[in-house]
């Protein structure tokens, strides 16, 4: 039986770039990008080329992915992805912010090439790694700017949020990290026994409701929760 998402997905990149053209302050992110199914180099250059042309637009929202069927079609296998996906996070990093780039992995490998053109954004354009296994809260730790939930309860995203902070590579980070809640359902509870509450309105899920609003923020984990 094929798996059905239910709505046709087109490339976030390939849309960034024509946006981009007609367009001059709204922010791109893409929820999510699916790491794996990218050649690293080929990837580093079409997000370096997408910030370069919306001007410090880009927010790359990235995942590992979880059908086996788009594994099988992209050539990919999906018992490596979480592997994969690290290894061409920071071989992406190595191309967007040293002059000569190199980088020897298991997945990705170049020695002292030319990169260009350099994303606009500096070091580079902000990472928000999404997920909620802990290898993805490990990831957002050690590569993100930012980190995006999915289904979610308040008590989730601070559990969640102690374990990134306890990681050592996010203990020695200088930038901000933000945490983006729009993928936690507002009408999701934590009662074990009515795990789910009634579904609202279209209205209440697009966030015109008080209640939709105060579950969908964008900011720093402390401005996050103190509105939940």
């Amino acid at each position: 039986m094929l798996e059905n998402m239910d709505a046709p997905w087109p490339e976030p990149l390939v849309c960034f770039a024509y946006m981009a053209g007609a367009t001059k302050r709204i922010r791109f992110l893409s929820t999510v990008l699916i790491v794996p199914y990218y050649q690293p180099v080929a990837l580093a250059k079409l997000t370096a080329q997408v910030d370069y042309l919306s001007v410090d637009r880009l927010i790359l929202g990235v995942g590992v992915g979880y059908i086996d069927r788009e594994f099988e079609v992209m050539g990919s296998n999906p018992r490596q992805r979480g592997a994969q996906t690290d290894e061409t996070l920071a071989a992406m990093i190595e191309l967007w912010t040293k002059e000569r780039p190199s980088f020897h992995g298991k997945f990705v490998n170049f020695d002292n090439i030319r990169f260009e053109p350099k994303p606009v954004s500096k070091p580079c354009p902000p990472i928000w790694v999404g997920g909620h296994a802990d290898a993805a809260l490990r990831r957002a730790a050690r590569f993100g700017d930012g980190w995006m939930p999915w289904l979610s309860t308040q008590e989730d995203l601070k559990r969640s949020m102690d374990y990134i902070r306890s990681q050592p590579e996010f203990r020695s980070r200088s930038r901000p990290f933000d945490l983006y809640a729009l993928s936690s359902h507002p009408w999701r509870t934590s009662s074990p026994t009515n795990s789910w509450a009634k579904r609202p309105s279209r209205k209440a899920r697009t966030g015109s409701s008080k209640r939709s609003r105060k579950w969908r923020p964008w900011g720093s984990p402390t401005s996050v929760f103190s509105v939940s």
